[in-house]
């Protein structure tokens, strides 16, 4: 086990359990049901800026920050500080594969 400042994943999916989120929403405690899956790999720089977030009350999704914009998918995220981020305009919908 290794312990980095940042990370960086390729070809990246997010995943959200619908009912696992709903019985925390029901239970009002937190639980594991939201995450990314991708290919690991580090990153020296990171080059990603478009912060992304995800919030269990406000919806099922995740979504990018500033633009409020649904992301299912995406080619490359960066996690830094306990923040992830993704290139700008760089995010694709999981309509669009």
């Amino acid at each position: 086990m290794a312990h980095l400042a940042t990370v960086q994943l390729r070809g990246v999916l997010f995943k959200v359990s619908e009912r696992a989120r709903q019985r925390m929403l029901a239970q009002r405690q937190r639980n594991v049901h939201a995450y990314a899956i991708g290919t690991f790999t580090t990153a020296a720089q990171p080059l990603a800026t478009e912060l992304i977030s995800y919030n269990p009350y406000t919806a099922g999704h995740f979504f990018c920050v500033g633009s409020q914009a649904p992301i299912h998918r995406t080619p490359a995220v960066v996690l830094c500080n306990g923040k992830a981020y993704v290139l700008p305009n760089r995010q694709q919908d999981e309509k669009s594969q």
